[in-house]
């Protein structure tokens, strides 16, 4: 895959740059309730954002080894933000995105359950952005890609025969019965 631009991207953690994305959009909701008045006050939205900037500072004081996959997921970021620098803060805001997480669920869900959203969440803009690469300015074809973004085998049996289902689905979905690669 060719990287999109030659520009450079700070080397900063993402977790502060996701901190500081959440933390400007909270900034920018609070001025829009103010100015336009639409019926939330600005402190309202503000205790609905501090618990999602919490999040965010809580697992970047943690580290990357308190979130489940978060190794993982740092390496394949940093890959991608040598690779294809566009696209990484392209990822890394849709990952700010995956921090918001309706607060009807955030109330009842557990920090543990909070890591394993946004983890999941992460690795799944980070494959979809990285798909989305390929197809449209990596001159791909979907049966190049699709084998490019295989995961590692999963460790149990609940998942065996998973690729092959999804590849049957694949198939009839696109109408041609066969699947992918």
């Amino acid at each position: 895959m060719r990287a999109e631009s030659g520009a450079e991207v700070a080397k900063e953690d993402v977790w502060d740059q996701v901190s500081a994305l959440v933390g400007r959009f909270g900034h920018a909701a609070e001025q829009y309730a103010a100015r336009f008045d639409f019926g939330i006050s600005p402190e309202v939205i503000r205790g609905r954002m501090e618990p999602i900037l919490g999040d965010a500072r809580r697992i970047r004081l943690a580290g990357w080894g308190a979130l489940p996959g978060g190794p993982v997921l740092q390496e394949c970021l940093a890959r991608l933000r040598d690779l294809a620098p566009k696209t990484y803060q392209k990822t890394v805001a849709r990952i700010a995105g995956v921090f918001v997480i309706h607060s009807y669920f955030r109330s009842r869900m557990t920090h543990e359950a909070i890591g394993q959203a946004i983890s999941t969440s992460s690795f799944y803009e980070l494959t979809q952005d990285l798909l989305d690469d390929l197809l449209d300015g990596g001159g791909w074809t979907v049966r190049e890609a699709v084998p490019t973004l295989r995961p590692m085998p999963p460790p149990d049996d609940r998942f065996r025969g998973l690729d092959e289902r999804t590849r049957r689905r694949a198939g009839e979905l696109h109408g041609t019965g066969a699947g992918w690669p």
